[in-house]
This record gives structure tokens, C-alpha cells and sequence, in this order.
């Protein structure tokens, strides 16, 4: 059940954000990042960001960031797979994109 869009980082793994990784309701720590393995299909819920409605997820620089429905844009750690919060803005966000080159 996914939350928004989807990214691919420069390793070429493709990751989600979900409101019900496993199918049980919604998660207390907000939305999950899963990571999907793209032979099977198969996803790995790595655990809440602890922020709801992560509509967007981007990758560049070597980092990975969200954004949310609530204006927030997150750094997300790539250990712990927890957000954290770089800025908030008055409105929400929809998406995220970013390019290849970054």
C-alpha cells in the first residue's frame, strides 16, 4: 500500500514509502520505507520514518530524502532508515523527483 512515488539510488535499488507495509493498519511510526527487490517484486519493510503522508521520495548526492503531504522535507538516514526534519514549508508536497546525474 504505498504512500507516493518511488526511487531508484545510484545502487539501482528501488525503494517506497507505505502507510500498511504489512498489511495490519497503519503504522504508529508513521510511513515505512520498503525496499522492493525488482526480480521478484518482493518487499522488505526497513521500518517507520516516523512521519505520515511521505508522498515523495527523492535520491541525490548520495542521500535519500522525502517529502510530505504536511510540507515537511526529510533527510532519511541510511542505517536506521528514520527521518529527520531539514525543512518545513506552509503547504504540502505531492512528489519529488531529481536527475540522474545527481
Amino acid at each position: 500500500r504505498s504512500s507516493g512515488d518511488c526511487v531508484v539510488n545510484k545502487d539501482d535499488t528501488l525503494f517506497m514509502t507505505s502507510w500498511d507495509p504489512d498489511g495490519s493498519g497503519a503504522s504508529a511510526l508513521g510511513d515505512s520505507l520498503v525496499r522492493v527487490d525488482r526480480e521478484t517484486r518482493a518487499g522488505e519493510n526497513l521500518g517507520g520514518l516516523n512521519y505520515k503522508k511521505v508522498f515523495g521520495l527523492t535520491a541525490a548526492w548520495g542521500l535519500m530524502f522525502g517529502v510530505t503531504g504536511s510540507g515537511e522535507v526529510i533527510l532519511i538516514d541510511q542505517v536506521t532508515w528514520t527521518g529527520q526534519t531539514l525543512w518545513t514549508f506552509d503547504s504540502g508536497w505531492w512528489g519529488a523527483a531529481s536527475t540522474p546525474e545527481r
